[in-house]
């Protein structure tokens, strides 16, 4: 007669670690009051292993962003022109921080301001096409006003 065996086998599964994938990029802070980052699990924490870390991280912008809109330009007609129709210009840029920052960041709060408008010159001959207006000059004591000017670019004499 066998005698009973007195070591048995058994199958203790062994614990498993969660894995979880590298950052994600910082979110914008442009539109937003917090800027966040995430992870996924890649593999899930099993038979007591350890946890997920946290897969989400956040913090509070400090930035501001917003579109800068410079001044219109003078209007510019077609090459053959000296009256009539044409095109006026200025700089839109989206700034984040004063720093130049994507249209797509700036777009996400507010749409794109035009830089570029419809203007006309007058063709008749007794009108003076006027330029953009001189910047202003220092205060003086002797004169409590402080004057700029504008100058006629161009006077028409007739057609």
């Amino acid at each position: 007669v066998a005698s009973p065996a007195m070591i048995r086998s058994c199958n203790i599964p062994c614990p498993v670690d969660c894995e979880v994938s590298t950052w994600s990029e910082w979110s914008a802070c442009c539109g937003s009051k917090l800027r966040s980052r995430d992870r996924t699990v890649v593999k899930p924490d099993s038979n007591g292993g350890r946890q997920c870390p946290f897969l989400t991280q956040s913090y509070l912008c400090l930035s501001h962003c917003g579109w800068s809109v410079g001044y219109w330009g003078n209007c510019r007609l077609p090459s053959n022109q000296t009256c009539g129709n044409g095109t006026r210009h200025r700089d839109v840029t989206c700034l984040v921080d004063s720093n130049n920052g994507s249209d797509a960041l700036c777009s996400a709060i507010a749409a794109k301001p035009i830089d570029e408008s419809h203007c006309s010159l007058s063709c008749l001959s007794s009108e003076c096409v006027m330029g953009l207006w001189s910047e202003w000059s220092d205060c003086q004591v002797v004169h409590p006003s402080i004057p700029r000017s504008v100058y006629c670019i161009q006077q028409f004499l007739g057609t």
